[in-house]
C-alpha cells in the first residue's frame, strides 16, 4: 500500500520525518488544552486542535531539525482503519506497509520508506542497531498506560494513541509495546 505525505523526494516530507520548519507550515500549533502530562515546553510540542480543543498529534521527538517521533491522539478514541488512514497521510508517498504484528497491549504495522532515509542521512542521522531509517514503526494502543507500566489490552475498535518512529526489521512482531 503506498502512501501519502509527499512526493518521494528527500525535500518533500510534509509528515513524519519532515524538518520543523515545513510542519509547522502546515499545521496549526495548539496553545492550550494540554494533556496532563505536559508540564512544561508543551507549545511547539502540540498540533492541530480537534473539537473540544485537545491537540491530535505530539512532536514527541526531534533530531537534527526533523521530525522522529509524532504520535497521533485521536479524541476520545478511533478504529484502527481510521488511525491508519489518518496516518498514511504523514508518510511519504513512497512508504509501504512490509509487515504488521499485533501482540497483548499494541499493534504494530511497519512501513518502508526510502525517501525518508534519504532526507534523514542529508540532516546527518544514521542507522543505528537500534533503528532502521528506511523503516516506520506505527504502534497503536487502546488506552492509556496504568500505574503499573502497562497498557490495557490491545482492541482494534478503540484506538487512543499511535506513535510513530523509526523502527528495525521485524520490530512489528517483537515489539514489547513499550517506548522505542
Amino acid at each position: 500500500m503506498a502512501c501519502g505525505g509527499s512526493n518521494g523526494g528527500a525535500d518533500s516530507i510534509t509528515g513524519f520525518g519532515a524538518t520543523t520548519a515545513v510542519w509547522e507550515g502546515l499545521h496549526q500549533v495548539a496553545t492550550s488544552n494540554f494533556p496532563d502530562e505536559c508540564k512544561s515546553d508543551c507549545v511547539g510540542r502540540y498540533y492541530d486542535p480537534q473539537p473540544g480543543g485537545s491537540p491530535r498529534l505530539d512532536v514527541v521527538s526531534r533530531q537534527a531539525g526533523r521530525l522522529v517521533w509524532l504520535d497521533v491522539m485521536p479524541a476520545p478514541f478511533e478504529t484502527r482503519e481510521q488511525v491508519l488512514r489518518d496516518i498514511i497521510v504523514l508518510l511519504p508517498r513512497d512508504a509501504k506497509q512490509v509487515d504488521a504484528g499485533v501482540q497483548t497491549e499494541c499493534a504494530t504495522v511497519q512501513y518502508k520508506s526510502e525517501s525518508l532515509a534519504k532526507a534523514l542521512r542529508a540532516s546527518g542521522l544514521q542507522d543505528t542497531p537500534e533503528f532502521s531509517l528506511n523503516l516506520i514503526d506505527v504502534t497503536l494502543y487502546s488506552g492509556d498506560v496504568l500505574p503499573s507500566g502497562h497498557s490495557p489490552p490491545y482492541t482494534p475498535a478503540v484506538i487512543t494513541e499511535a506513535q510513530i518512529h523509526n523502527g528495525h526489521s521485524g520490530s512489528a512482531r517483537t515489539n514489547d509495546c513499550g517506548a522505542p
